[in-house]
């Protein structure tokens, strides 16, 4: 390739790690959220209700999770299970000043807990 014009030449930096260059470069902490999206925009109460959620990192990535959601009374309501690319839904029918949580965990087995948005009053307009 000397033989050419100097364009044609490849040039890379290669980093030579040793044991300790190794130990600082540790698998990063991963920082899981759980956002939850109601179909109507709001959790309305006296209807069924389909909330999509999705888990993303601190990176935006998915992250498969596991848990359930319980009620303002503690018992479970729905399972949350992951259908695609950190994604799913649940369906719930609120009643008015009911209120949700969701508990769960991450790929790595840690346990987080996540309120679901606040439920709204339905509002009747008659013509």
């Amino acid at each position: 390739m000397l033989n050419f014009d100097s364009s044609f030449l490849y040039k890379k930096t290669i980093h030579i790690l040793n044991k300790d260059s190794l130990k600082a470069m540790q698998k990063p902490v991963i920082k899981p959220v759980l956002d939850f999206f109601p179909e109507s925009g709001d959790l309305v109460s006296g209807f069924p209700n389909k909330v999509a959620f999705k888990a993303i990192d601190q990176w935006g990535r998915p992250v498969k999770i596991k848990g359930i959601v319980t009620g303002s009374d503690g018992k479970a309501v729905d399972s949350l299970r992951v259908q695609h690319d950190g994604m799913g839904f649940v369906l719930l029918s609120p009643s008015a000043g009911s209120s949700f949580t969701a508990k769960w965990r991450d790929e790595q087995n840690k346990e987080y807990t996540t309120p679901f948005p606040e439920v709204k009053k339905a509002v009747r307009i008659c013509r």
